[in-house]
């Protein structure tokens, strides 16, 4: 983020691109500071045990914080959205996949968040998305045992 906001300012526009923000030099010194000593003073970051054992291990002094010094920079645009929502693999009745002509590709079974959500592009709540994984799982095991 810090080469974004060198480049686009604190509140990049729909004028700075992404690749002139990944082609940015660094932010100057003093923005830098707080990645340096690895105290994130705003967000904490790496203070907890967990934040500690998930982040590089190898980069002292903390594993979750460092600067964003040395090109290359790369960006990625995206986009919020609700989990299980996204799209993904169409699958039939028995949690086959189906190829582009919507054919089941043979012994090949999915379920889950990799898949094209059973609610459309709908999110009922925390836990939909579970629930059609171990329902479809279970189909796509029973079909599978039957068709060996």
């Amino acid at each position: 983020m810090l080469a974004l906001r060198s480049a686009c300012g604190s509140a990049p526009s729909a004028a700075c691109s992404a690749a002139e923000a990944a082609s940015a030099p660094s932010a100057n010194a003093a923005s830098t500071a707080p990645a340096r000593s690895g105290i994130d003073p705003d967000f904490h970051r790496g203070e907890g045990a967990h934040e500690q054992n998930q982040g590089d291990v190898t980069h002292a002094p903390n594993a979750s914080v460092g600067p964003v010094d040395k090109p290359p920079y790369y960006a990625v645009a995206i986009f919020p959205g609700d989990v299980g929502t996204s799209g993904g693999m169409l699958c039939d009745e028995f949690s086959r996949v189906l190829n582009a002509d919507h054919q089941p590709i043979p012994g090949l079974y999915a379920t889950g968040n990799c898949t094209a959500s059973v609610m459309g592009r709908t999110y009922p709540g925390a836990g939909a998305s579970i629930g059609a994984s171990f329902v479809f799982a279970y189909i796509a095991m029973k079909h599978a045992a039957t068709s060996v």
